[in-house]
Protein backbone atom coordinates (compact mmCIF):
# COMPACT_ATOMS: atom_id res chain seq x y z
CA UNK A 1 0.00 0.00 0.00
CA UNK A 2 1.13 3.47 -0.60
CA UNK A 3 4.87 3.91 0.25
CA UNK A 4 7.21 1.45 0.86
CA UNK A 5 8.21 0.88 4.20
CA UNK A 6 5.60 3.92 5.07
CA UNK A 7 2.72 2.18 7.37
CA UNK A 8 0.65 5.22 7.96
CA UNK A 9 -0.29 4.98 4.60
CA UNK A 10 -1.20 1.50 5.22
CA UNK A 11 -5.12 -0.03 6.23
CA UNK A 12 -4.56 -1.69 9.79
CA UNK A 13 -7.25 -3.89 11.41
CA UNK A 14 -7.10 -2.21 14.79
CA UNK A 15 -10.46 -4.45 16.40
CA UNK A 16 -11.09 -8.11 14.91
CA UNK A 17 -14.37 -9.39 15.75
CA UNK A 18 -13.10 -13.31 16.44
CA UNK A 19 -16.80 -14.09 18.45
CA UNK A 20 -18.58 -13.02 15.65
CA UNK A 21 -21.04 -10.03 17.58
CA UNK A 22 -19.00 -7.00 16.09
CA UNK A 23 -17.42 -4.20 15.80
CA UNK A 24 -14.63 -4.47 13.98
CA UNK A 25 -12.26 -1.68 12.85
CA UNK A 26 -10.12 -0.68 10.20
CA UNK A 27 -8.10 2.48 9.46
CA UNK A 28 -5.92 4.09 7.32
CA UNK A 29 -3.71 6.88 9.17
CA UNK A 30 -2.81 8.56 5.67
CA UNK A 31 -3.95 7.45 3.18
CA UNK A 32 -2.66 7.70 -0.76
CA UNK A 33 -4.83 9.61 -2.89
CA UNK A 34 -7.31 6.89 -4.92
CA UNK A 35 -10.73 5.03 -4.56
CA UNK A 36 -10.78 2.90 -1.47
CA UNK A 37 -13.34 -0.22 -1.84
CA UNK A 38 -15.01 -1.09 1.09
CA UNK A 39 -16.12 -4.98 1.60
CA UNK A 40 -17.64 -6.97 4.03
CA UNK A 41 -16.05 -10.73 4.04
CA UNK A 42 -18.01 -13.46 5.35
CA UNK A 43 -14.91 -15.08 6.83
CA UNK A 44 -15.60 -19.15 7.22
CA UNK A 45 -14.61 -19.29 10.67
CA UNK A 46 -18.06 -21.11 11.64
CA UNK A 47 -20.82 -23.41 10.22
CA UNK A 48 -23.45 -20.41 10.30
CA UNK A 49 -25.55 -20.22 6.91
CA UNK A 50 -28.48 -17.59 8.29
CA UNK A 51 -28.70 -14.60 7.32
CA UNK A 52 -26.41 -11.45 8.83
CA UNK A 53 -27.40 -8.24 9.24
CA UNK A 54 -23.58 -6.04 8.95
CA UNK A 55 -23.36 -2.15 9.21
CA UNK A 56 -20.84 -0.49 7.54
CA UNK A 57 -19.94 3.01 9.25
CA UNK A 58 -17.35 5.39 7.15
CA UNK A 59 -15.82 7.97 9.09
CA UNK A 60 -13.23 10.47 7.33
CA UNK A 61 -11.04 12.54 9.03
CA UNK A 62 -13.17 11.19 12.36
CA UNK A 63 -16.80 12.75 11.05
CA UNK A 64 -18.97 9.99 10.26
CA UNK A 65 -20.25 10.54 6.36
CA UNK A 66 -21.74 7.65 5.54
CA UNK A 67 -23.79 4.39 7.18
CA UNK A 68 -25.85 1.61 6.01
CA UNK A 69 -26.90 -1.60 6.91
CA UNK A 70 -27.45 -4.82 4.86
CA UNK A 71 -28.66 -8.11 5.21
CA UNK A 72 -25.62 -10.63 3.89
CA UNK A 73 -25.69 -14.17 3.14
CA UNK A 74 -22.85 -17.36 2.77
CA UNK A 75 -20.17 -17.84 4.40
CA UNK A 76 -16.79 -16.82 2.44
CA UNK A 77 -19.32 -13.96 0.80
CA UNK A 78 -18.03 -10.59 -0.16
CA UNK A 79 -20.16 -7.95 0.15
CA UNK A 80 -19.12 -4.47 -1.77
CA UNK A 81 -20.74 -1.52 0.28
CA UNK A 82 -19.35 1.16 -0.85
CA UNK A 83 -16.27 3.28 -2.50
CA UNK A 84 -14.11 6.23 -0.67
CA UNK A 85 -12.80 8.42 -2.75
CA UNK A 86 -9.93 9.81 -1.30
CA UNK A 87 -9.09 13.14 -0.93
CA UNK A 88 -12.17 14.31 -2.09
CA UNK A 89 -14.41 12.45 0.43
CA UNK A 90 -16.93 11.50 -1.61
CA UNK A 91 -18.67 7.84 -0.66
CA UNK A 92 -19.69 5.94 -3.79
CA UNK A 93 -22.56 2.95 -3.66
CA UNK A 94 -24.63 1.22 -5.77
Amino acid sequence: WGIPGYSEDDPSLDIDDIPGVGPENTNIMNPENGNFEIWVHDFPGSVYSSANEVTVKIYLTGELVWEDTRTITGENSYTHFATVVWPDGDVITE
